[in-house]
């Protein structure tokens, strides 16, 4: 790589040696400012110090990011250090917020031109950032979207009726009435939006009901820019949180205390992942993007407690137990108010019709006693439409798996060394048990990697990391070792199919679960189980507009083929014929028979229902024209697009195997793969025989019960395979 800084800067640094074998580091002492414009000049000065001696001094978590053009620089002394355009932001807004500080940042205080200097330093880390008297999180640039989630996250889940205990908890008062007094403003708060918006709800398709709390207004969008910054998928940002006691989060000028932080997403997981009625969708509150800050703030709640926890399981009621006890306590008298309030408004609705009865007999009665019914039967009516139906349902905690949740962190998240998707992580797994030779930057990516992947495997005590593993046709590399620094968009959720299954295929094989030969560093032995080979597969399917454009119909019309070559490659007993009218009674067969292959084709919950509908349209014999077969896939079931998309963006291709089976897998299998259950992993492979070995292709998603039926029928048993 070339070299980043000056001869001169080089010589600065080597004017402030780390000795290698101490706790040395440099920390800079910024400035405070000179000039107050946006543009004001950053200076300071670096000193070394011993981290024996408990220095007082800041940390940064932050993404490098890119360098502007003209650079941007920090004076120190004579010398001018070049830093990246998110590092001087984060600088120059740290000096406006809190003016001179001490800070350790990493671009700054360690010489990133000298990687054996970096290798020293990393080992560090793990102290630099838990003996800091803070860790700043900048975020980068705020924005409207940013200031306006920022003040919601700072009161979210009742924080302003806690008292602050500490630097990162509330005391959760254990009185009633202030419970109840949060119980009748919810509920006050949403009868009166109800009658506010109630008609234009009612024209959009939304009947609106009070919900356990409301996201006052914030758009999804909003939500979505939050919670989706860069700093959030970034390695070294995950060891940095998780190595840190305390915490401030800033983004501009906005400052979010990192209290905050914890309580808002333990409410919004309580809010997305248990089974409150109210909330079901994405509209009011951002499932997708809040989950990567949970799992965080959750891993973050555990660092200090890994061997207490049961099963390494870390749920948020573990830590947080008197808090979510609150939540609970205010989700029961809310149903108490419901039920409270259901009982009122039908007599109020009954006292309306009462009085209307008089009106007939009177004029002037009948416009009083009329007018007051009327008012008196809407208001009633309204109150029972609002609750009618409305019930709180049994929480189910989210159990976030601690190895589950750290190497899927390590595949998702990025760098831009590849080596430090492994060293980025060194302290952090270290204090988790799983110590990791030194970082050494001079030996080779897959040496690298496989050290990480076989230390992953020990501490999991599980091949489930192998699913991580994708085709490569390099074969000096071996298959099996992920190349953790692809991170790839070809994996399949398929939560529905590996967490819930009910598998016949033996529980335990009597051999071992695997073996690492270190004279053989390209092969691991491992139990499978032959489940049959691959007979057919589709064509890769195409990408096209999300919006329907006339250009694209060769495209659909060759993804379509697709499904189609799928169902008439299935074997004779699966076939789906089509003799009569459109929306001949063939269709419930179709209905039936497709529900179960739903997860093959979409790896979405919310799309699966669409699935057979899907299918039944493009059905060889369905229509009478490939037009019209297009003129309704595209109009009508629009999502068609939507799920040949996916396929495409994730590379995945269906595929049948032996006599029953049907499944999608990773675009590179061929006619011949072996379908494949391995010991220990919580899907299906796809491996290709290699000489008297086998290369690993991929994972792969099929329906259990099809798979279970395979294995029955074949009596088969597990052996020993070697991976190369």
């Amino acid at each position: 790589m070339a070299k980043r800084q000056s001869p001169d800067t080089l010589a600065f640094y080597a004017s402030l040696p780390l000795a290698p074998d101490s706790k040395s580091i440099r920390v800079l002492d910024l400035d405070e400012a000179r000039d107050l414009s946006d543009r004001g000049e950053l200076s300071g000065q670096l000193r070394v110090v011993s981290l024996i001696e408990k220095p007082s001094y800041l940390a940064l978590s932050y993404v490098w990011g890119t360098f502007a053009s003209p650079e941007n620089t920090i004076s120190c002394g004579t010398d001018s250090i070049k830093i990246t355009s998110n590092c001087w932001s984060a600088l120059w807004h740290i000096r406006k917020a809190f003016g001179q500080v001490t800070i350790w940042v990493d671009s700054i205080c360690i010489n990133q031109d000298d990687d054996e200097e970096k290798a020293s330093q990393i080992p560090l880390m793990g102290d630099i950032y838990t003996f800091a008297d803070s860790t700043y999180v900048w975020l980068g640039k705020a924005n409207t979207h940013s200031d306006t989630v920022i003040e919601y996250l700072k009161v979210a889940g009742f924080q302003p009726y806690f008292q602050e205990d500490g630097d990162n908890r509330y005391k959760i008062p254990q009185g009633v009435w202030i419970r109840v007094l949060i119980a009748a403003r919810i509920h006050v708060k949403g009868y009166y939006k109800l009658l506010t918006y109630y008609c234009s709800r009612c024209t959009s398709g939304q009947v609106h009901k009070p919900s356990f709390i409301t996201n006052d207004g914030i758009s999804q969008d909003a939500f979505t820019d939050f919670f989706s910054r860069d700093w959030i998928t970034r390695v070294w940002t995950l060891q940095e949180v998780m190595l840190s006691e305390r915490l401030l989060v800033l983004c501009g000028t906005k400052i979010l205390p990192w209290r905050s932080v914890v309580y808002s997403m333990a409410f919004l997981d309580y809010l997305l992942e248990g089974t409150i009625d109210e909330v079901k969708t994405d509209r009011d509150y951002p499932r997708t993007t809040s989950n990567d800050w949970a799992r965080l703030v959750a891993l973050w709640l555990s660092r200090n407690a890994v061997e207490t926890v049961a099963e390494r399981g870390i749920p948020f009621r573990h830590y947080l137990g008197s808090y979510l006890r609150f939540l609970d306590s205010i989700l029961t008298i809310s149903a108490l108010f419901r039920t409270v309030h259901l009982c009122l408004f039908t007599l109020l609705f009954g006292a309306g019709l009462l009085l209307i009865g008089p009106a007939t007999k009177s004029k002037l009665r009948g416009g009083i006693f009329g007018s007051v019914g009327a008012i008196l039967s809407i208001l009633g009516l309204l109150g029972i439409i609002m609750w009618a139906g409305h019930s709180s349902t049994t929480r189910i905690d989210t159990q976030f798996n601690l190895e589950g949740v750290i190497v899927e962190e390590i595949r998702k998240r990025r760098c831009i060394q590849p080596k430090d998707k492994s060293f980025g992580m060194h302290s952090v797994l270290g204090r988790l048990g799983l110590p990791l030779a030194l970082p050494d930057y001079s030996r080779g990516l897959n040496e690298v990697y496989r050290e990480l992947f076989l230390s992953l495997l020990k501490w999991t005590a599980s091949l489930d990391p192998l699913k991580y593993a994708q085709y490569t046709d390099n074969l000096a590399k071996p298959s099996w070792v992920p190349d953790w620094h692809s991170v790839s968009a070809s994996m399949w959720s398929e939560e529905d199919a590996s967490r819930t299954r009910k598998t016949t295929i033996p529980s335990r094989p009597s051999i071992p679960q695997w073996v690492f030969n270190i004279a053989e560093p390209s092969q691991l032995v491992v139990p499978a189980l032959h489940v049959g080979l691959v007979t057919w597969r589709s064509g890769t399917f195409l990408r096209t507009r999300d919006q329907y454009n006339q250009s694209d119909d060769a495209a659909h019309l060759y993804n379509i083929q697709n499904v189609q070559e799928c169902l008439k490659a299935l074997p004779e007993e699966h076939h789906i014929h089509y003799s009569g009218r459109e929306g001949s009674e063939k269709s419930a067969f179709i209905w039936t028979r497709t529900r179960k292959y739903a997860y093959v084709f979409v790896d979405s919950k919310r799309s699966r229902d669409k699935v057979p509908t899907w299918i039944d349209s493009a059905a060889p014999g369905r229509y009478e024209s490939p037009d019209r077969m297009l003129e309704i896939l595209t109009s009508k079931y629009s999502w068609h697009i939507e799920i040949c998309n996916n396929l495409e963006t994730k590379k995945r291709i269906i595929f049948i195997a032996g006599q029953k089976i049907i499944g999608n897998g990773p675009e590179h299998i061929q006619v011949g793969d072996v379908v494949a259950v391995i010991y220990g992993l919580s899907g299906l492979m796809i491996l290709r025989p290699h000489g008297n070995n086998y290369r690993l292709v991929g994972s792969a998603t099929a329906n259990w019960d099809d798979v279970n039926s395979m294995v029955d029928e074949g009596g088969k048993e597990f052996e020993l395979l070697t991976l190369c």
